[in-house]
């Protein structure tokens, strides 16, 4: 893992963090874009993808965005603080940038060895079905093709870890502070080898919510 590598992966397990609806609240919509940028470049890693841009802008209203080439683009409608201080339109965004990235795996695998070698066997034996085009223009074929099973899965899973890993940092912030949800609201922390370590030194163990990006295996040689 090289030093870029570990950085990008650091920042983008902090947005997963401050993506909650206590620190959206907190933040300008350019500032929650840049979070879901951190985030798209974390999925981009772990799968040696090259990373998408993560763009905005106005969209249907009950889209909430696309990916096309090396792009994803957000519904600007649904990144304002105001919308994401409901859980179900954030968890929806957060969704989203899972959902589109998997488009991109896919498409990325045409051409790039790496992401193929990071997909499972069964992942690849699906490769074709799941770029092949919509049959017709029905609903049904839409949600049923086998590249939308895939990318609703993936954020699926997506949303599930990152509601976890929130929850532990909640409850230990329970504990230590009063149940004043300080950690969150005040992004006073990091998350490295299973500590959570505060802006006063403070350090906590919380091994299940950490990935393990030790500092040890990162290689400055790229």
């Amino acid at each position: 893992m090289t030093r870029e590598q570990y950085e990008t992966l650091r920042a983008g397990t902090l947005a997963e963090h401050n993506l909650n609806t206590v620190g959206v609240a907190k933040m300008s919509e350019v500032e929650i874009l840049e979070q879901f940028q951190a985030l798209s470049d974390k999925i981009a890693v772990q799968n040696n993808m090259v990373p998408a841009e993560v763009l905005s802008q106005r969209l249907e209203a009950n889209k909430y965005g696309y990916q096309q080439g090396a792009t994803i683009v957000l519904n600007s409608d649904f990144i304002k603080p105001d919308t994401l201080k409901e859980p179900e339109k954030l968890h929806e965004m957060i969704d989203t940038v899972f959902h589109e990235n998997s488009h991109l795996r896919d498409f990325q695998a045409l051409f790039l060895s790496e992401v193929r070698q990071g997909m499972t066997p069964e992942e690849l034996a699906g490769l074709d079905e799941r770029l092949s085009e919509v049959q017709s223009d029905s609903w049904n074929s839409y949600y049923n093709h086998p590249g939308e099973i895939a990318a609703r899965e993936a954020g699926r899973l997506g949303i599930e870890e990152i509601t976890c890993d929130q929850q532990v940092i909640a409850d230990v912030d329970s504990v230590m502070n009063g149940g004043r949800n300080q950690i969150l609201a005040t992004f006073d922390f990091a998350v490295v080898n299973g500590e959570v370590i505060y802006e006063n030194s403070m350090e906590i163990d919380t091994m299940s919510v950490a990935d393990d990006y030790s500092l040890s295996v990162v290689d400055d040689d790229v």
